[in-house]
């Protein structure tokens, strides 16, 4: 199970990272820096990338975690739905 949290938040942190460089790439490619937008989105970003990591199942599903429900349960319907499965039952 520790594979798929891991693997949850290499995806989004990989996300965060592409993200900000691209915006970067964008403003820089265009010759339009506007400097404080650039380093407050960066700021954020890496407040969003550090809080990503520091969580126990990640940004995405925390809002899940917080609201009461049981890890093994939530871990085995990610499982599922990241096998191809589905969380509902039929």
């Amino acid at each position: 199970m520790t594979e798929f949290i891991w693997a949850l938040k290499c995806t989004l942190s990989a996300v965060l990272l592409f993200l900000i460089l691209f915006i970067w790439f964008i403003a820089l490619y265009s010759g339009k820096t506007p400097l404080l937008f650039l380093a407050g989105l960066s700021v954020l970003f890496a407040v969003l990338f550090v809080i990503n990591l520091k969580q126990p199942f990640s940004l995405q599903y925390d809002h899940l975690i917080s609201k009461g429900s049981e890890p093994e349960i939530l871990l085995a319907a990610i499982q599922k739905v990241a096998s191809g499965g589905s969380c509902i039952d039929s």
